[in-house]
């Protein structure tokens, strides 16, 4: 019989910038552009026009150069107690504090949001939650109406805990995907990021300055935990556990083997394995002792293990 060729692992391919802007060539014709150069100089178009404007808010279309954007976002927010600039330098919101306080933090800018932005008209608490299961997206709102009472609309928001581990990112996903629920709870409209999602990114954008343009996907490096490369062409692919058999498995570009790279943070630091005196232990001496109390259970096996494990431990004086 014919062996069976191994399966290709395919590599992500590199995503263009995201969608900058839109500029409106008429009344209700909408026209999506992405970065022009012009004689050296980036341009994007940032400010936009829309069929069904709203009235407070200016809706000329205007071009604005990467400089002048810059100076725009490093300006400083009026609203009082604004927390957003810097967010993920803050102390209790960084490193292993994040994850301490994540469910904290996701209230404080909810509600700093309804304040500044909606005008207190959103809902005092909505249903925000976190999802394991979205490994590329950041986030995600769902809406729909309840049967009872009365066909109330409601609205829903996952955060992928994979691909926001840092305030900053958690705080941008959220004003995104707060849009969607508010286009639908305020408006009762659902156009995906169509022109009232437009417009409340927009708003946010000009009520906070400081924060980074509210797009309409993100551009995020996803820290995967676990990296394979390829012997041959040396691309890289990423997971969060030793999923990829490497004996089944080889690099689509190239056919050449993938191998297990060492493990290291996010800057790239590599991490030195660690190993328990007791995980240790059981490597060294499950064996022999199943072998000496044959006919007993794996649970017996590490009963005994451990109580010789703290006899050796007492014995020494640890």
């Amino acid at each position: 019989p014919s062996k069976k060729k191994p399966k290709t692992v395919k590599f992500e391919k590199s995503k263009p910038d995201l969608l900058l802007g839109t500029c409106v060539l008429g009344r209700s014709q909408v026209a999506l552009l992405q970065n022009v150069t012009n004689e050296g100089r980036s341009y994007s178009f940032v400010s936009l026009s829309f069929a069904s404007s709203k009235e407070g808010w200016p809706l000329e279309g205007r071009e604005t150069s990467e400089s002048s954007k810059s100076l725009l976002t490093n300006s400083q927010c009026k609203i009082p107690g604004c927390f957003f600039h810097g967010l993920e330098n803050l102390k209790q919101y960084s490193g292993k504090n994040y994850k301490q306080n994540k469910d904290e933090l996701i209230q404080k800018i909810y509600s700093l949001l309804n304040s500044s932005v909606f005008d207190q008209k959103m809902p005092e608490k909505i249903e925000i939650g976190w999802s394991k299961k979205m490994v590329r997206s950041a986030g995600l709102c769902t809406t729909g109406k309840l049967r009872y009472p009365k066909r109330q609309r409601y609205a829903k928001i996952r955060i992928s805990l994979k691909v926001c581990d840092s305030a900053d990112r958690l705080r941008d996903t959220l004003i995104h995907e707060v849009c969607h629920a508010a286009s639908w709870l305020l408006d009762g409209v659902r156009d995906s990021h169509g022109d009232m999602w437009r417009y409340y990114a927009r708003k946010s954008n000009m009520v906070h300055p400081e924060l980074p343009k509210v797009t309409r996907c993100h551009n995020y490096k996803i820290n995967y935990k676990i990296y394979y490369e390829c012997t041959q062409c040396k691309s890289r692919v990423g997971r969060y556990s030793r999923s990829l058999d490497t004996t089944r498995f080889i690099c689509a570009k190239c056919k050449g083997s993938l191998v297990l790279l060492p493990l290291t943070r996010k800057d790239g630091t590599p991490i030195q394995p660690h190993v328990r005196p007791f995980a240790k232990y059981v490597q060294e001496n499950y064996r022999k002792v199943k072998r000496e109390t044959e006919g007993i259970s794996h649970g017996d096996v590490m009963r005994k293990l451990s109580k010789d494990f703290i006899a050796k431990k007492q014995s020494q004086g640890l």
